[in-house]
C-alpha cells in the first residue's frame, strides 16, 4: 500500500442494469451503454477507472444529507 487518499462515493453513479418490460409479463435485463464509459471524476468510479483499489469505509445512507455531519466529523473535516 502506497497510501490512503479518502474520497467520495459517486453520488449520483449512472445505472449499469435496466429492465424491459415485455407483452408476456417478462423483463429482459439490458445493461446501459453510459455506464461503460470511463468516469474521470476525483471519487469512487473515478479512481477505480484510474486502477485503484476503492474501499467503503461506511455502509448505509453515505450520501443522505442527514449524514453529512456525522461522516464529517468522522474524517476531521
Amino acid at each position: 500500500i502506497k497510501g490512503v487518499h479518502y474520497i467520495e462515493n459517486e453520488q449520483f453513479p449512472v445505472p449499469q442494469i435496466g429492465y424491459e418490460l415485455l407483452a408476456d409479463g417478462t423483463a429482459k435485463q439490458t445493461m446501459n451503454p453510459e455506464a461503460m464509459k470511463p468516469a474521470e471524476g476525483d471519487n469512487d468510479s473515478g479512481w477505480l477507472n484510474k486502477g485503484y483499489i476503492t474501499y467503503t469505509l461506511f455502509d448505509g445512507s453515505w450520501n443522505a444529507p442527514h449524514y453529512q455531519a456525522q461522516f464529517e466529523a468522522l474524517l476531521g473535516k
